[in-house]
C-alpha cells in the first residue's frame, strides 16, 4: 500500500495474529465464515465433501467465555477515579454518543484483551475564532474520547522533539456512511484521519477512500481557543502504553481453540465415516442378472428383501474409532484449562495451598497489568 493507506511494518506482522483472536473470541459462526482460513480442506479439493466436513465441525467458545470472566474480575469493583469538578459531567457522556467512563473502560479490556491494545483520541468541537472558553461552555462544547480498535490505527510514528519522543503522525481509518441515493440505503467507505505535528502544532486532516485529500489540514484547538503541543492520542498496551505491538493475552488461547476446532473436524468427520456400515456382497449370480433379481439396488435395514441367488451372502464391515483424535482433544482441552479456561471442565484433583498460591498470583499479574 501507498499513500495515505500506507500501513506500520508493525501492524502488518501483527494483523493475522489479531484476525485469529477476534474470531475465536467471537465464536462458531465467525471462524466457520473465515472456512480454509481455520479450518483446511481436502488435497484434491473436493467442495461438497468440504461443505458437510465444515457443518460437522464444532468451535467451542472457549475463548470468548475466559475474555468475559477476566473482564468480570477486573471491573468486580466499581472503577474510582479522582477528576476535576469541571469534567464531573463528561463520566456518563465521555463519546459524546452516550457511552459513560466504565463502559469506555470495558470495551478498552476487551481490545486490550484480544489484540493487546486499544486506541483513544481525545477531541473538541471546532468552535469559531476568538470564542472564549465560558461561551464555548454555555453553547454545550465540551471535549470527548473517541475510541478506536487496534486494526483501526493504521499507520504512526514517533519522533525525539525537544530531547522526547513524542508522537508526529497518526493515521486512523474510520468506516463511515456516505452520500445516499435514497434514505433507505447504506453506502459506506473507508475514511482516513490524519493527526500530524507540524512544528510543536497539531493538526488534523482527512482522507478518502481514494486516497485523495477531503479537507484542508486544520488546526485542532482546545478549550479557550489554545493549540495542542502534542497529538492527544493514546495507546492501552496489553503491557505497557507505548506504540511497540503487545503479544495479545489471548492468543496463546486462541490459538488453542482453533486447533481444538480443526481436531474436532477431524474426529466427527472419522465418526461419520467409520460410524457407517460398509456393505459386501458375494453371490454367483452375473451382474445382469444381479440387476434384474434386484433393480433397487441393495439398501441396508430390515424393511427390504434382497436376492442373491443360491449362494450370495452378505458381508459387513465397521472400523473402530480413531482414539488418538480423542486423545488429542483431551490433550488440547487440558492445555486449555492450563491457561485459565476454567469454564472448560472443573479439575478432580485436589490441589496444595502453596499451588493454589501461586496460580492465583500468575493470573493475578496478567490482570494487574491490564
Amino acid at each position: 500500500m501507498t499513500g495515505v493507506a500506507t500501513i506500520h511494518p508493525e501492524y502488518a506482522f501483527a494483523l493475522d495474529m489479531w484476525a485469529l483472536t477476534r474470531a475465536a473470541s467471537a465464536g462458531q459462526e465467525i471462524v466457520k465464515k473465515g472456512r480454509t482460513k481455520y479450518l483446511p480442506g481436502f488435497v484434491p479439493e473436493d467442495e461438497d465433501r468440504y461443505n458437510q466436513y465444515l457443518k460437522r465441525a464444532y468451535f467451542m467458545g472457549v475463548t470468548s467465555r475466559t475474555r468475559d470472566s477476566l473482564i468480570g474480575m477486573i471491573f468486580r469493583k466499581s472503577p474510582t477515579h479522582d477528576l476535576p469538578a469541571q469534567i464531573e459531567s463528561l463520566l456518563e457522556n465521555i463519546d459524546g454518543s452516550g457511552q459513560s467512563l466504565e463502559q469506555i473502560a470495558k470495551m478498552a479490556a476487551k481490545g486490550v484483551l484480544e489484540t493487546g491494545r486499544q486506541v483513544f483520541l481525545v477531541d473538541y468541537p471546532q468552535s469559531e475564532d476568538g470564542m472564549d472558553a465560558e461561551t464555548e461552555a454555555r453553547m454545550g462544547l465540551q471535549p470527548t474520547i473517541a475510541n478506536y480498535s487496534a486494526e483501526n490505527l493504521i499507520n504512526w510514528r514517533y519522533e525525539g522533539v525537544e530531547g522526547k519522543q513524542k508522537l508526529t503522525l497518526a493515521v486512523l481509518r474510520e468506516w463511515v456512511e456516505v452520500d445516499e441515493a435514497d434514505e433507505f440505503s447504506h453506502e459506506s467507505e473507508y475514511r482516513y484521519r490524519v493527526l500530524r505535528l507540524r512544528e510543536g502544532i497539531y493538526t488534523q486532516q482527512l482522507y478518502g477512500d481514494g486516497g485523495w485529500p477531503v479537507s484542508e489540514e486544520y488546526v485542532v484547538r482546545m478549550a479557550g481557543g489554545g493549540t495542542f503541543d502534542h497529538i492527544p492520542l493514546h495507546i492501552a498496551g496489553a503491557e505497557n502504553n507505548t506504540p511497540d505491538v503487545d503479544i495479545p493475552p489471548l492468543y496463546d488461547m486462541a490459538t488453542l481453540n482453533i486447533a481444538h476446532y480443526q481436531t474436532t473436524a477431524d474426529h466427527r468427520e472419522n465418526l461419520f465415516i467409520h460410524g457407517q456400515l460398509t456393505l459386501g456382497i458375494t453371490s454367483d449370480m452375473g451382474w445382469e442378472q444381479f440387476q434384474e433379481a434386484n433393480p433397487d439396488g441393495i439398501q441396508v435395514g430390515a424393511r427390504k428383501g434382497h436376492f442373491l441367488g443360491a449362494t450370495g451372502s452378505f458381508h459387513t464391515a465397521t472400523a473402530p474409532e480413531s482414539s488418538s483424535l480423542r486423545v488429542a482433544l483431551q490433550d488440547l482441552e487440558q492445555q486449555m484449562v492450563m491457561l485459565g479456561a476454567r469454564l472448560v471442565q472443573r479439575s478432580g484433583q485436589a490441589e496444595t495451598a502453596e499451588a493454589a498460591r501461586i496460580n492465583a498470583s500468575a493470573e493475578a499479574s496478567q490482570l494487574d497489568t491490564l
